[in-house]
């Protein structure tokens, strides 16, 4: 049985049973490389939670049942869920620019950014 030294060479040796292709080393040659990785990864969670959002803001307009009723003390429900929906989609249109320009970005840096799996 082999030691594991690392902290990936765990998961490593499990991925080598499914695709024996498959390495963990060599992914990231650099560190422009490796922030590229990081930058997809805070993209693709950035993306994924605005979509939430915005399904999140129209269960929350649909529940509002329309209240627009000035007299409570508090904000109206579906004011919360308009300013909810708005601030979702605002991050899912920036964060769509951003991807879009994100391969021309690296590419002025001189990184290569993962595709996917070879």
């Amino acid at each position: 049985m082999s030691s594991i030294i690392g902290p990936f060479d765990g998961l490593e040796a499990s991925i080598l049973r499914i695709d024996p292709r498959y390495t963990l080393q060599g992914r990231a040659g650099n560190v422009g490389e490796l922030v590229g990785i990081f930058v997809n990864i805070a993209l693709a969670l950035t993306f994924a939670l605005s979509i939430v959002g915005i399904a999140y803001s129209f269960v929350m307009l649909i529940l509002s049942k329309g209240e627009l009723d000035p007299k409570k003390g508090e904000r109206a429900k579906v004011v919360v869920a308009q300013r909810a929906l708005t601030w979702s989609v605002i991050v899912f249109i920036l964060t769509f620019f951003i991807i879009s320009l994100q391969k021309n970005f690296f590419s002025m840096l001189g990184v290569n950014l993962p595709v996917g799996n070879p």
